[in-house]
């Protein structure tokens, strides 16, 4: 510790020559504070001086008097300092002499008091010397215990600080000499002179009380005088606690026999009142009872209130030498066991919390009584009229003076009664609030103290790797375990509860034995209902609920009968500690076979996974097959580690434990990879759609949203698959790894939270099957229900189309929309379905893994980097003598730089909330599309723009997040994204024009989504608008991709724009010998009659053209393009049917044709006969 000083010394020494040239500048006359005060006025009522110049002025001057208060109390201190370091013997020698005569032990004769109220102030003042803020004996003894944790740390801080002092004087002399010459107004010079030596005054204080400090610490004598009063605070604390409690004790006991005379009185009262009075009387004896038991409540409360304080101090002491431990001797294995030995003694958080929230229903009814005593009380201040209205009440006649005598004793009694229930209420009531006040520190201490416990102590290894000692120390132990004695004492622990509980055992042996007599029986009623549920008439839920019950029957059995002799041997009247450990090995085995059970016989032929879950039967083969040797073998290492563990032996849970669990991480690793593997024939989308959409009647709609859904979930699946299997094994891989390196008890935690996750999965699995089995079901009765209705349409002659058919006289399941929505519906269902388990699985989750996720706080120590990041001081008048530090003139509101480090923590939340956003960018923008689609009349264009924008407002927001955790702000990217702007901008000038068109096509909309749109030659239907190109489908289903630039700086013809009606018009030419006008007519009734044509605006026909015959022009309106050509088609149709009827016939155009002969053929007598076959050399040559 002395060398420390003597580094100071030289330092100081060798410093000083450093000085030297400052030594004219030291003569300059200090101003005091008074001078400087007066000053400041002088300058406030100067008006010639600019604005900007009085107020350098005054801040100068503000701030030298700031320096000088400092520097007052660094003199005091030092001043201080040096006095008890020149008496510090005589300090030592007395307070040694008060130690002597200091009495051990609290004398019995101070509770010989006779006065009770004399007793209750002396209670108080015990109290208050105790935990008084100021100067209580409690606060005393922290105060010289952490002085005397100062004597490890103080001196190598003073030699810094002494080091940074002397720098900063060597600075400030060096800034009063070249003052002069820094050019500046006179009267702002002076007051920056005056500023610098109050600077280097308080640096000259300062330094001497740190060499006061110095040679407080180094002297041997001041810190045997800490020890000294350190001792005797403590022996002073022990006494004032013996007294008070001999006090309280005292106190207590006469409170008790008061209320135990006042009972008694009110006994008496009642058998000498008269009949009349009697009523009144028994009152009296209630409240004089209810006093007797609210003085126990206020007895039992101060108990506990003790006891709490008493917790909460030795608590927060121990956390303190923990963190002092830590902090001393860093994070090794003797560290590690103190902490777990400390997490284990820790009180738990959920009792305290069930305490608190116990107490807030008693409080709630002190606060009501208090209510009604005060209402009784006031009501009996006048007591002549309480005794006319209580007369009358009681049908007491007063003009009797004895019974008038009795009532107004009774009612006098009464009053006395209510006044001291009234102020007993008072104080439980102030003591149950200071009690929950006690026990909320004494929860927020607990809770402090655990988290501070897991973040370190998953972190710290328990021991070496596992080596050949290790399995030696596990032979030996093997030895343990065998032993006769510890087994003996189990089974006496056993028979002794067996004897003290009879009826337990007894209901719980027949229970077992039925359980195997119907296990058979079980199995096959599995099997019947099985093949009842794979029937594709089965409709009804009820066999699959049935067999999930009788599964959870067959698989209980073996498990709850482990868990019964376990908790009942836990809880025995037996105080051996391998007793114990047994029923807690019993019982985590039965927690790790449950589930696997379960599993396992819901894979039985017939059972669960085949029949009613659909389970490939190449995985419910391989999961039945691996499970039957995995949950025995499991179930007897699984206890062997908790009994291990429950012994609470480091040795012995280091070896025999140790390679027991080992050896259960190693088997659950293989038993993983044999068993979670991608089923060999995975459902085919087109299977898996055709199963769910074999049903007579099902719309081709339906088949389509059918097969998405099932292409979605075969996607789902195979991520799932590509990622499970390879977790599963490696979660086996990594406990092995860290049993085997060293961090067993980290191992160790893991896996029984892994268990507990098991528990977790395992029953949403099961309710996600069933529900989604009662969906299917559903979806397949209103199915069929469906076709039954089109049926019986079908045959009374009512099918849609036909004359009188009215919709709304039909049930809606027989609407043509609603049955499209169907499989929608579904899909609804199943999605809220998961998006509930989700839910839940995530709270449970939580709170499996609440109690290790402290553990993660310790990333927030690993620094990756450091970053500059600007930040603003505010000069804060009363942070001065703490915060500064560096001594520096602090302008309000001025921008500093500083470095903060980016932990590994920053790091792994950025990544979070890169994944979060990536997931909400994925998924928040359909559920915006289904919002605006269900509750808002917009069209698919603008639901489109919608979540396009939301997608990318969550990637930049996510992306500005992400950056920001890792303090990488806008300031610090600015160049960067200037520079890759200019770059880019260039290299890729189309892209970023593509991109900026297609953020305007979002905004402005020339056209949307579903759009029939003509660019170039090409029309069709616009189907995706991205960030770079937008995807057109044409009449082939072929896809132009189209760059976003065309449709800003090209042209574009949108034929649904602002409005879907289009025209179309159909050129029809007949002989000119027809009457137009009748033709016209004809056109105009075949026009009206299309249903799919609008009549507003109705259809035309006009004469266009006489050449060749006369050719009429059709032209009519379509509400949309859907179905165009098909209206065109039938209107051809019609008007070829109604002319042929008409027998208006329809020219055929004239050809001319142009026949080349020889000269010869020309003259020839004649051509070949027609009935003779002309060969192709006759056919040339004619």
């Amino acid at each position: 510790m002395s060398w420390r000083l003597f580094v100071v010394y030289g330092l100081t020494l060798g410093l000083l020559s450093a000085t030297a040239h400052a030594q004219s500048a030291a003569k300059i006359e200090v101003p005091s504070i008074q001078t400087l005060e007066k000053q400041i006025r002088v300058v406030e009522a100067n008006q010639d001086l600019a604005a900007n110049l009085r107020e350098n002025i005054l801040n100068y001057l503000k701030d030298a008097i700031e320096r000088l208060e400092i520097a007052q109390e660094h003199r005091e201190k030092g001043e201080r300092l040096e006095r008890n370091l020149a008496h510090v013997k005589a300090m030592l020698r007395n307070t040694e002499i008060r130690l002597e005569q200091s009495p051990a032990t609290a004398n019995p004769a101070i509770v010989n008091v006779t006065d009770l109220n004399e007793l209750e102030r002396m209670v108080e003042l015990r109290e208050k010397q105790l935990d008084d803020s100021q100067d209580g004996l409690r606060k005393r003894v922290g105060t010289l215990e952490a002085e005397l944790a100062l004597w490890r740390t103080r001196p190598e801080e003073l030699v810094n600080e002494l080091a940074e002092v002397e720098d900063r004087l060597i600075e400030i002399n060096d800034q009063i000499v070249t003052l002069p010459s820094a050019g500046e107004p006179r009267e702002l010079m002076q007051a920056h002179q005056a500023f610098l030596l109050s600077r280097r005054v308080r640096a000259e204080d300062e330094r001497r009380a740190l060499h006061a400090e110095a040679d407080w610490f180094q002297s041997v004598a001041a810190a045997d005088l800490v020890q000294a009063q350190r001792e005797l605070a403590t022996r002073e604390l022990a006494l004032k606690v013996g007294e008070l409690n001999l006090l309280q004790d005292e106190l207590a006991k006469r409170r008790g026999n008061q209320a135990d005379q006042r009972v008694q009185q009110a006994e008496e009262l009642v058998a000498k009142t008269t009949p009349e009075l009697k009523p009144l009387a028994q009152g009296n004896l209630e409240l004089a009872q209810e006093r007797h038991d609210i003085t126990d409540k206020i007895q039992v409360l101060e108990q506990r209130h003790e006891r709490a304080t008493n917790s909460w101090m030795e608590l927060e002491k121990e956390f303190e030498r923990t963190q002092s431990m830590v902090r001393d001797v860093g994070l090794t294995d003797s560290i590690g066991l103190l902490l777990r030995q400390q997490r284990a003694k820790l009180l738990n958080p959920r009792s305290l919390r069930s305490s608190l929230l116990h107490r807030n229903d008693v409080v709630r009814e002190a606060r009501m009584r208090l209510f009604q005593l005060d209402s009784d009380r006031l009501a009996l201040l006048d007591l002549d009229a309480a005794v006319v209205k209580r007369s009358v009440e009681l049908g007491v006649p007063l003009d009797q003076k004895p019974i008038a005598v009795n009532l107004k004793s009774l009612l006098s009694e009464r009053r006395n009664l209510i006044k001291g229930l009234d102020a007993d209420y008072s104080r439980f009531f102030q003591q149950l609030v200071e009690m929950d006040n006690l026990e909320r520190r004494l929860l927020n201490l607990t809770t402090k103290y655990a988290d501070y416990v897991d973040e370190r102590v998953l972190w710290i290894r328990t021991g070496q790797a596992f080596n050949q000692d290790n399995l030696l120390k596990a032979s030996k132990s093997l030895s343990w375990l065998a032993d006769q004695p510890s087994w003996n004492s189990v089974g006496d622990a056993a028979k002794m509860n067996i004897i003290r509980l009879p009826f337990w055992w007894a209901i719980s042996a027949v229970s077992f034995v039925v359980w195997l007599a119907l296990r058979p029986i079980l199995k096959k009623l599995v099997h019947h209902r099985g093949l009842a549920a794979s029937h594709r008439e089965c409709r009804n839920l009820t066999p699959t609920l049935q067999t999930l019950a009788l599964t959870l029957i067959i698989a209980s059995g073996w498990p709850l009968l482990l868990w019964f002799v376990g908790w009942r041997i836990d809880h025995s009247a037996s105080t051996i500690t391998f007793v114990h450990a047994v029923a807690a090995g019993m019982l985590r085995a039965a927690l790790f076979a449950f589930p696997l059970e379960v599993l396992r016989i819901a894979c039985l032929s017939g059972g669960l996974a085949e029949h009613h879950f659909n389970w490939p039967k190449s995985t419910i083969n391989r999961w039945r097959r691996n499970l039957s040797w995995y949950i025995p073998v499991g179930l007897i290492l699984v206890g062997l580690i908790a009994l291990t563990e429950g012994v609470a032996d480091e040795h012995r849970l280091d070896s025999i434990g140790r390679l027991t669990f080992l050896v259960f991480a190693a088997m659950t690793a293989l038993f993983c990879y044999l068993t979670i593997r991608r089923p060999l024939k995975p459902l085919d989308p087109n299977e898996a759609a055709s199963e769910e959409t074999a049903i007579q009647g099902a719309t081709a709609a339906a088949t389509e949203a059918s097969l998405k859904a099932a292409a979605e979930a075969d996607a789902w699946s195979d991520r799932f698959w590509r990622f499970c299997p390879r977790l599963a094994v490696g979660t086996g891989l990594l406990l092995f790894a860290l049993g085997w390196s060293g961090f067993f008890y980290t191992a160790l935690q893991l896996n029984w939270r892994l268990q507990n996750t098991t528990w977790l999965l395992m029953s949403l699995m099961l309710v996600r099957a069933t529900v989604r089995r009662w969906i299917a079901l559903e979806k397949r009765r209103m199915a069929v229900l469906q076709d039954q209705e089109l049926q019986t349409i079908s045959e009374a002659g009512f099918e849609p189309g036909n004359s009188g058919y009215n919709q709304f006289l039909l049930p809606r399941w027989t609407w043509p929309d609603f049955r499209m929505n169907l499989t929608q519906i579904v899909s609804q269902m199943r999605r809220l379905l998961d998006t509930g388990l989700i839910a839940f699985a995530v709270a449970g989750l939580w709170l499996v893994w609440a109690d290790v996720t402290p553990a993660l706080n310790i990333l927030d120590r690993v620094v990756l980097w450091r970053t500059t990041v600007e930040q603003v001081e505010l000069n804060d008048e009363t942070t001065h003598i703490s915060a500064e530090a560096t001594d520096k003139h602090l302008v309000f509101g001025q921008t500093v730089k500083r470095q903060l480090p980016v932990t590994a923590a920053d790091l792994g939340m950025a990544m979070l909330i890169m994944a979060m956003a990536v997931i909400a960018g994925r998924n928040i923008p359909g559920l915006v599309e289904v919002i605006l689609h269900e509750h808002l009349s917009v069209d698919a264009g603008v639901r489109f723009a919608a979540t396009c924008l939301v997608r990318y407002a969550i990637f930049v927001a996510g992306v500005g997040f992400a950056f920001a955790q890792i303090r990488v702000g806008w300031n610090n990217v600015q160049w960067l994204v200037a520079a890759a702007s200019v770059g880019l901008g260039f290299g890729l000038q189309e892209i970023f024009a593509n991109f900026v068109s297609g953020i305007i096509l979002l905004f402005e909309r020339p056209m949307r989504v579903g759009d029939v749109v003509t660019v170039g030659d090409t029309t069709g239907t616009v189907s995706r608008i991205r960030f770079r190109a937008t995807t057109i489908v044409d009449g082939d289903r072929k896809e132009l991709i189209v760059p976003n630039k065309e449709f800003i700086t090209g042209k574009l013809l949108n034929w649904t724009l602002s409005d879907r009606v289009n025209r179309f018009a159909v050129k029809v030419m007949v002989g000119s010998n027809n009457d137009p006008q009748r033709i016209r007519r004809l056109l105009l009734e075949i026009a009206a009659l299309q249903p799919t044509l609008l009549q507003d605006p109705a259809p035309t026909a006009s004469l266009e053209e006489l050449s060749g015959g006369q050719t009429f022009v059709v032209r009519a309106f379509l509400p949309s393009l859907d179905g165009r050509a098909n209206a065109i088609n039938d209107l051809y149709m019609m008007i070829h049917k109604r002319f042929e009827a008409e027998g208006i016939e329809m020219p055929r155009p004239s050809q001319e044709v142009f026949l080349r002969t020889d000269v010869q053929e020309a003259h020839s007598a004649s051509p070949p006969a027609p009935h003779q076959p002309m060969t192709a050399a006759a056919i040339k040559k004619w």
